[in-house]
């Protein structure tokens, strides 16, 4: 198969911008490689536009708690990919963690950030590099989990814009316990999160309980039909779907017994064996 000839730039890839659609639906690709590429191109902007709001509501939630005016949705990563505004953040963050130790809002030892922070850091660098690693070690105090944690070049480099907005929006989601007020979007979620609690009517502890377990509790049902079925009515902790249950293993014991009834009508009756007489009366026992 052809290559693409030198300078080849197809007209549907995506570019820079975050908002709009810049290539050229009428334009088919036809080789397999402008097939990889446009396909490629398009997985990519579909991936920023879901971004988007999320970029926009953390360019402003470090605006406010920072006291910044110039960061954007559109600059967010290049304002961030030297490491010093996040190395901010941490210190903020770090001091009223402190605070809510102090006031008893919050038990434990609160998160720091260790080192020195590199303020004339310049882009692409070691001391970038070395801000970054600073404030990821700190997000791993924090609490923010392993899988949402990002990696030094994904913000340098700016190679993967995704797990950096994820893991600040936890970042901010897990500040607002020490009273630093969250995005418009975490604010959002538990306010639905409480609505959804209030008109269930049940507390935070039921919400809890109904997790789940990685070691299910032993029970002493018998497997008579569906193992999968006896399984979870028997267990406690999905009392809720019993009567489901119930009826599924009677509607799995019925199809049962519809299928052996089936399988019972449908077998011919066995050919009839015709005894041969010898001479002398007796039979030799070979069917005829």
């Amino acid at each position: 198969m052809a290559a693409a000839p030198p300078g080849y730039m197809p007209r549907w890839r995506s570019g820079p911008s975050l908002g709009g659609d810049s290539w050229d639906s009428h334009v088919v690709p036809e080789t397999e490689e402008e097939y990889v590429e446009y396909y490629q191109d398009r997985i990519m902007l579909t991936q920023s536009r879901q971004l988007l709001p999320l970029q926009e509501d953390l360019a402003d939630w470090l605006n406010r708690t920072l006291g910044l005016e110039h960061i954007t949705a559109a600059n967010l990563l290049d304002m961030l990919d030297n490491g010093v505004v996040l190395c901010e953040l941490a210190k903020f963050i770090q001091e009223r963690a402190h605070e809510a130790v102090q006031t008893g809002l919050v038990s434990g030892t609160p998160p720091i950030i260790k080192g020195r922070c590199f303020q004339n850091a310049a882009r692409r660098s070691f001391f970038s590099r070395d801000n970054m690693d600073k404030f990821i070690q700190f997000c791993r105090q924090l609490g923010v989990h392993q899988n949402l944690l990002f990696e030094s070049d994904d913000l340098v480099l700016q190679n993967n814009p995704r797990s950096v907005i994820l893991c600040l929006m936890e970042v901010a989601r897990i500040a607002s316990r020490f009273n630093v007020e969250p995005p418009g979007l975490v604010a959002l979620e538990k306010e639905i999160a409480e609505e959804e609690s209030h008109d269930s009517g049940l507390s935070h502890g039921s919400i809890i309980s109904w997790q789940f377990h990685s070691t299910p509790n032993p029970h002493k049902k018998t497997m008579r039909h569906s193992s999968s079925a006896s399984a979870l009515a028997g267990d406690t902790r999905w009392s809720s779907t019993n009567k489901y249950t119930d009826r599924r293993s009677l509607v799995i014991e019925r199809d049962s017994e519809d299928l052996r009834r089936l399988a019972t009508d449908s077998v011919p009756p066995p050919t009839p064996i015709h005894m041969v007489q010898t001479s002398g009366g007796a039979s030799d026992g070979v069917p005829s």
